[in-house]
């Protein structure tokens, strides 16, 4: 489940498309029918603990707008 991460920063439009790009990438590599957690996508865009749990509301965020959008199922 996600829940609302607003942190009272925007997010430029590079940070989402970096962010939509590696849940994408991700996901290609998975076999079919898995799924990744939100933390693998911080993780994969930040190397330290502190910057990919700072990145955690945005990368939630994109999942939500993707959700909407119908690109991303996420349960």
């Amino acid at each position: 489940a996600l829940a609302h991460g607003g942190n009272g920063r925007s997010m430029s439009s590079a940070d989402a498309a970096a962010i939509e790009a590696a849940m994408f990438r991700l996901l290609a590599a998975c076999r079919p029918g898995a799924s990744i957690c939100p933390s693998d996508v911080a993780r994969a865009l930040h190397g330290d603990e502190a910057a990919w749990r700072a990145a955690m509301p945005a990368v939630r965020d994109v999942a939500r707008r993707l959700a909407g959008e119908g690109r991303l199922v996420v349960t």
